[in-house]
């Protein structure tokens, strides 16, 4: 049980790394579209501010040196904008790849789950069927049915238990169930 145990809380750990690499990635994603906007604003005024400078340049107005001053200050914005461009692709490109990740991950965490109960409902039921106390009532309930000799009864025990386990489970209601299903999720901490 512990194996399963400890592979559940792997999964889960799993898991949360990878949605936890989820939300940096979309934190770095809204700054890096936010930095995006910014210098395609900025890179906008500079192409404006070159145009100007060029049309003041062939007008004898503007310098060579200013005009370099203004084409290296466009250069290197569109050099940052493009940049930025290609980082955005790139946190895009990993976001995809990271739903697929979440989305696996998911999916075993949901097979270790399931194995984990399977598991729990296993043990659960070898203890009903060793429980001598138990097993002897439910025989004695059988042989007092087959006896009554109003019906002809077959002394098979799934036959039995067919017509008489609503009788023989005590009863629970469906709050019991919620609030021991919910303790079995904290307890087995399938929260």
């Amino acid at each position: 049980m512990s194996e399963i145990s400890n592979s559940l809380t792997a999964a889960n750990k799993i898991h949360d790394a990878i949605l936890k690499q989820h939300i940096t990635l979309s934190t770095k994603l809204g700054t890096a579209q936010t930095e995006n906007l910014e210098l395609q604003r900025q890179d906008e005024q500079a192409q404006k501010g070159l145009t100007e400078c060029e049309r003041r340049h062939i007008l004898d107005s503007a310098t060579d040196s200013e005009l370099e001053a203004t084409q290296s200050k466009a250069d290197n914005i569109r050099q940052r904008l493009q940049a930025s461009i290609r980082r955005l692709e790139l946190i895009r490109q990993a976001i995809t790849d990271q739903n697929h990740k979440i989305n696996s991950s998911l999916q075993d965490l949901r097979i270790v789950r399931r194995d984990h109960c399977i598991k729990i409902r296993d043990l659960k039921f070898q203890e009903l069927q060793s429980d001598k106390k138990l097993r002897s009532a439910i025989l004695q309930a059988m042989v007092a049915q087959a006896s009554t000799g109003m019906e002809s009864y077959t002394n098979d025990s799934m036959t039995f238990a067919q017509q008489f386990l609503v009788r023989i489970l005590p009863a629970i209601s469906e709050a019991e169930v919620r609030e021991a299903a919910e303790k079995f999720k904290k307890e087995n901490g399938l929260d």
